[in-house]
């Protein structure tokens, strides 16, 4: 399959023209707007756009070299489903083409589907060419159509301003689906590129036999260790896993979702493999264990030992997709086996972790000490907004620490913030911010849930902390919030996947970053270097 750099165009939209034109262009503007967020979702420079044919006839026939041109140059292909759709030869003959060109992989991988209409979406399914296509149903159709009249997709927009107004929440759920799931491809996809071919990895299953111990790590690995594949969540803190152990002097490969349908010949010269899992709903969920399931069978069916298979446990990253029951079973079985990142490192570097802090039982999902963490709340009535915020605070925090000898890396995660579980979390001892949402609250209810997060912020250093001030709903603040140090920054929020600081308001948010780069710093250098045994 080709890489992001090698395409013109993002995905291929397949359609039908009668469906859009009775639909007032819907289709039209679902592409609009998912060309306006892939690239700033997938934090990848020149993301290419989306191929929307107009002239796409509903005929059957031969596709035109156009079509097949647009199909081969296109990284994913999206088909949008309604009547005229269902009863079109002529599309399916672009879905043809495309599982000719991408094979079973790509169509299992890059393939994404649209319902418009519940019938349609039962009609598609019953034509023979989709059967020979498609005979397993291994693919997700997404559900755009309403609840209430399932034959008619929903809005797209909450307002009456068409293409000027907030997306609705009926299209905003499947649509952050969809358009999560392709940037995540796409950003593996460039970073392959940009780096170099990108190791394969695979699904794994069977569970770590009993005999397994932590003390039968080899503390070197040689022939090198292998990160397998993870859900797409789990990247940040694979890849600083992969730096550490890097830095550490170990060969490390960490293998990409497209390593899951090319064999896993690295397996081969791998002495070491670690699996690592969260409480996601696994890739390719077809049987108990999906892709953690495939990897594990094979690397046991190649004749490796069972106690160079690591399962890496990293639950407390939040889960995208909860696992279903089944699924969860499978993972909750993994659980007393597993080692965490830190134990991981300390075995494999041969080193001693750290002291903990008296009374603190946070074990952190990354094991990158010198990183720089801001916690952004997520919540019901906002729980999508941390992911746009957070791009907006990388983007400043990136300027910010450009050109310094040392730039820690940062990392922007809502774990810890669902406000109403807070609670129920460890104490927010390594939070560097935190960045509170005032958008649908009372102003009553905000000074509660700082309270909250105060009460998580322990010892006399507490990290610098903003609210943060969506615009609409809210008439602009009379008086800001001040509770140590917080302060109220306002934002445009007007289009939910592109929310930046008001620009009276942009010297205070690099204020609040510029101290925590401070603070940072001081931490740093204040860090007595822990001496290792016989050195």
């Amino acid at each position: 399959m080709k890489q992001i750099r090698e395409c013109k165009y993002s995905a291929f939209v397949s359609y039908a023209n009668d469906d859009n034109t009775a639909w007032y262009r819907w289709i039209a503007k679902f592409t609009r707007e998912l060309e306006q967020v892939l690239g700033g979702r997938a934090r990848v420079k020149n993301v290419p756009p989306p191929f929307f044919g107009d002239d796409t006839p509903a005929v059957a026939g031969r596709l035109s070299t156009t079509l097949e041109t647009a199909v081969a140059a296109s990284f994913a292909m999206i088909i949008v489903v309604h009547d005229n759709y269902a009863q079109s030869d002529w599309c399916l003959k672009e879905l043809e083409y495309f599982r000719s060109r991408f094979g079973d992989g790509g169509f299992l991988e890059r393939l994404y589907i649209v319902a418009m209409s519940e019938s349609a979406m039962q009609a598609v399914k019953q034509k023979d060419t989709w059967q020979q296509l498609c005979p397993n149903e291994d693919q997700v159709w997404l559900q755009f159509y309403q609840q209430g009249r399932r034959d008619e997709p929903v809005n797209i927009y909450q307002g009456m301003e068409d293409g000027k107004g907030v997306l609705s929440n009926e299209f905003l759920k499947p649509f952050d689906q969809l358009v999560s799931d392709l940037a995540a491809k796409i950003t593996r996809s460039a970073n392959t590129a940009a780096v170099r071919p990108e190791t394969v990895a695979g699904l794994a299953a069977l569970p770590v036999p009993p005999a397994w111990s932590p003390a039968a790590l080899p503390t070197r690995s040689p022939a090198g260790v292998l990160l397998g594949v993870a859900t797409p969540e789990l990247a940040d803190s694979v890849a600083a896993l992969r730096a550490r152990l890097a830095v550490a002097g170990q060969q490390v490969e960490l293998l990409g979702r497209d390593a899951l349908f090319g064999g896993f010949p690295e397996f081969d010269a791998a002495s070491l493999l670690v699996l690592p899992f969260n409480d996601a709903q696994p890739l390719l969920p077809y049987e108990p264990g999906g892709h953690l399931a495939v990897q594990s069978r094979e690397w046991l069916k190649r004749g490796k030992r069972s106690d160079a298979l690591v399962w890496l446990d990293m639950r407390d990253v939040p889960a995208a997709q909860p696992a279903v029951a089944e699924q969860a079973g499978f993972i909750a079985g993994l659980g007393a086996k597993a080692l965490s990142s830190s134990a991981l490192v300390a075995r494999l570097v041969d080193e001693v972790p750290a002291p903990a802090v008296p009374g603190d039982t946070h074990d952190s999902d990354d094991t990158d000490t010198q990183a720089v963490r801001i916690y952004i709340e997520s919540n019901q009535n906002e729980r999508l907004l941390w992911k746009p915020l957070g791009e907006q605070i990388k983007k400043k925090w990136d300027k910010l620490v450009a050109g310094q000898q040392i730039a820690p890396p940062l990392f922007v995660r809502p774990r810890g913030l669902p406000i109403d579980e807070i609670d129920r979390h460890p104490p927010l001892d390594d939070a560097d911010g935190v960045v509170l949402f005032w958008g649908k609250k009372e102003p009553r209810s905000l000074r509660s849930q700082i309270d909250k997060v105060e009460n998580r912020l322990r010892g006399r250093d507490v990290a610098p902390c903003i609210v943060a001030y969506l615009m609409p709903p809210q008439p602009d603040p009379k008086q800001p919030i001040v509770s140590w140090a917080w302060d109220v920054l306002r934002f445009n929020a007007a289009v939910d996947q592109d929310i930046d600081v008001a620009p009276d308001d942009t010297s205070e948010l690099d204020a609040f970053l510029q101290k925590i780069l401070e603070r940072s710093s001081k931490k740093r250098a204040g860090a007595a270097p822990v001496a290792l045994p016989g050195h």
